[in-house]
């Protein structure tokens, strides 16, 4: 992980905070919850961005 990372605060609701409590034991079950809230959001981003013909977004930036 790059050690130039920018620390963020988000407030949450509470449906949000079941579903991601969910949606890490069920997909992010050996990453932390730090890494698992970083994919979502690159996952997120990508979404934004058209497809580029190959049938897949940006390549994850993460690893």
């Amino acid at each position: 992980m790059a050690a130039n990372l920018k620390r963020v605060t988000i407030s949450v609701s509470p449906d949000m905070e079941t579903e991601l409590r969910l949606v890490k034991e069920e997909l992010f079950d050996n990453a932390t919850q730090n890494e698992m809230i970083r994919q979502l959001i690159q996952k997120g981003l990508d979404s934004l961005h058209p497809q580029d013909g190959s049938g897949q977004g940006q390549q994850e930036r993460t690893a």
